[in-house]
């Protein structure tokens, strides 16, 4: 997921960003057969929230 495809979807509220990592990390646990991806665009939203986050110090 491109960082201006997470900007659309989430905004750039890092706190939103990372509850919504949270979640999907989450849900990994229970969908073990999509962990991989929802593992994968979890940390791609994370990465993408410390980077809003350091913008913006």
């Amino acid at each position: 997921m491109g960082q201006e495809k997470i900007a659309v979807l989430y905004g750039n509220n890092a706190d939103s960003i990372k509850v919504e990592a949270a979640r999907l990390m989450a849900e990994a646990f229970s969908r073990p057969a999509e962990a991989g991806s929802l593992i994968s665009m979890a940390i791609q939203l994370f990465d993408y929230a410390n980077s809003v986050q350091e913008q913006r110090v």
